[in-house]
C-alpha cells in the first residue's frame, strides 16, 4: 500500500472563491443605464415607509439570474454601482482608482454549479456586453476535501509553514493568547493564538484575512453544519469521489490576494487557469507542510505526513461540477420557509379556537387559509400595498439576501481569525 491509498482520499477539489478585476471604459449607453436604474433605486428607497434593503431589477441577467442594482455605489466611493445576484456580486465604476472600472466576486454555488471555467466565461460574456475586455485575477481560494482526517487528531506543532501569523480555533467558552520565544527564523514570526470553545478543535488558520497569502483547515462537514446549511450539495461532490458517508472531511484551502498572485506572474485569467497546479505545489510544499515528527530538532526535516502527500496530490479537474446546486438550495430554502408557515398557521389556528374542544374536531387547514385570505385585503390596504407587489419586493430581497447570506457566512467563518 502506497502513501497516498493510506486512509485518506481527496473527496473534492476545485476553486472555491475567485474574485476578478476588469480594466477598460464602461460603455457610455451602460453608464447612462446605470446611473439611471441607480436613481429609480434611490428614489424607491427614500419613499419606502418601512427600512430595509431596495433594489431595482436591471435590464442583465447573469446565469438566467437577473442583475439588481443597489441605491449606493460600493468600496468607499471607488465603485459607483453595486449590483448582484446569487450568481455574483459585481461592482462598477470609472477606473478612478486603480483603473479598475469592474469587480466581481463569483459564489460558491456558482463556480460549482458550472465549474469554475464555464463560470467565468459567464461573466465575461456580461462583461464584453458593457465593453469590458481586460480581465486580472484579484483573489482565488483553493481548497482540496480529504475524507479520513479527523480535525481532532490535528495539531499545530506538526505543521511546517512560513505563514507570519498561525491561528488555531477550538471551540471553548474561554480565550488564550500565547506569542511564542524565538527559536530560529522562519518559526519566530508566527505569533500563536490558541482559542477554545467547548473543548472541540474545529479550525486551524496559517495568516490572517488580510495576508497575501493564508490558510485554513478546517472540518467541512461541520462547518457546513453551522453556518452554511444551504451547501449540503458538497456531499454528493464527495459521494461521486468515494466518499463513505461516515469518514471525518477535512477542508484544506488556501487564500492567494493580489499581491501574491502578481508575485507568481498571475497577470491574466489564462495565467490563472494555467498555473493552478503551481500555486497548490507551491503552497503545499513550500509554503506550509504537515509533518510526522520523529525526534530531529530542527522540525524543517521532519517528514511530510500521510495525510499531507493526499493534499499536495490533489488536482483541480475543470469536470467537478454539482449541476444540482441551485435546486438544492432552492428546496433546503423552500423547507425553512415551509416549516415557518406550518408553525404561524398552527398558531394561527390555536388561537381562534381558543381550547375548544369542538371547534378542533372541525378544523382543517383550508378554512384556516380562507380565513388568512379573506383578512389579507384589509392587512395590504394598511400597508398600502398589495399580495403581487408584496411578492415582487420579496422576490428581488429573496435573490439579494442569498447572495448576502453567502457573504455573512464567509465573513463569520473568516472572521474566528481575527
Amino acid at each position: 500500500m502506497t502513501a497516498l491509498q493510506y486512509c485518506y482520499q481527496v473527496v473534492g477539489a476545485s476553486v472555491d472563491t475567485l474574485e476578478v478585476n476588469g480594466y477598460g471604459a464602461v460603455l457610455p449607453d451602460v453608464q447612462t443605464r446605470l446611473a439611471a436604474l441607480q436613481a429609480e433605486a434611490i428614489a424607491e428607497r427614500d419613499a419606502r415607509r418601512q427600512k430595509g434593503e431596495t433594489r431595482v431589477a436591471t435590464p442583465w441577467c447573469l446565469d438566467g439570474q437577473r442583475l439588481f442594482i443597489a441605491p449606493h455605489g460600493a468600496r468607499k466611493g471607488q465603485f459607483q454601482w453595486h449590483l448582484d445576484c446569487p450568481a455574483a456580486a459585481i461592482e462598477v465604476g470609472l477606473g478612478a482608482f486603480n483603473d479598475i472600472t469592474v469587480h466581481a466576486r463569483l459564489s460558491s454555488t456558482f463556480l460549482h454549479q458550472h465549474g469554475y471555467l464555464a463560470a467565468w466565461d459567464l461573466v465575461a460574456a456580461l462583461w464584453q456586453s458593457w465593453g469590458i475586455t481586460t480581465y486580472q485575477p484579484s483573489e482565488v481560494h483553493l481548497y482540496a476535501d480529504v475524507a479520513g482526517m479527523a480535525m481532532d487528531t490535528l495539531r499545530r506543532r506538526d505543521f511546517v509553514t512560513r505563514a507570519r501569523i498561525t491561528r488555531w480555533h477550538v471551540e471553548d467558552a474561554h480565550i488564550i493568547n500565547v506569542v511564542g520565544e524565538k527559536r530560529d527564523g522562519e518559526r519566530a514570526a508566527a505569533g500563536l493564538q490558541v482559542i477554545h470553545r467547548y473543548g472541540q478543535q474545529e479550525t486551524l488558520e496559517f495568516g490572517r484575512k488580510v495576508s497575501a497569502h493564508a490558510c485554513s483547515v478546517y472540518d467541512k462537514p461541520k462547518e457546513i453544519r453551522q453556518h452554511s446549511p444551504d451547501k449540503v450539495w458538497f456531499a454528493d461532490i464527495w459521494r461521486r469521489n468515494g466518499w463513505n458517508e461516515r469518514d471525518s472531511v477535512t477542508r484544506v484551502e488556501m487564500r492567494y490576494k493580489r499581491a501574491l498572485l502578481h508575485e507568481m506572474g498571475i497577470e491574466t485569467m489564462e495565467d490563472l487557469w494555467d498555473k493552478l497546479m503551481a500555486m497548490w505545489a507551491y503552497s503545499t510544499q513550500e509554503w506550509m507542510r504537515h509533518t510526522t515528527p520523529d525526534g530531529h530538532q530542527d522540525s524543517k526535516r521532519w517528514p511530510t505526513s500521510r495525510f499531507w502527500q493526499v493534499v499536495q496530490a490533489a488536482t483541480f479537474l475543470v469536470g467537478e461540477v454539482e449541476p444540482a446546486t441551485r435546486d438544492k438550495q432552492r428546496h433546503f430554502h423552500e423547507g425553512r420557509i415551509l416549516s415557518t408557515i406550518m408553525g404561524y398557521l398552527e398558531s394561527w389556528a390555536a388561537w381562534h379556537i381558543g381550547g375548544d374542544d369542538a371547534a378542533l374536531g372541525t378544523l382543517d387547514i383550508e378554512r384556516v387559509l380562507s380565513d388568512i385570505g379573506q383578512r389579507s385585503a384589509h392587512h395590504y390596504e394598511m400597508k398600502e400595498t398589495d399580495f403581487r407587489a408584496a411578492v415582487r419586493d420579496k422576490s428581488v430581497r429573496i435573490g439579494q439576501s442569498m447572495q448576502k447570506l453567502a457573504e455573512k457566512q464567509e465573513a463569520q467563518r473568516q472572521s474566528l481569525g481575527e
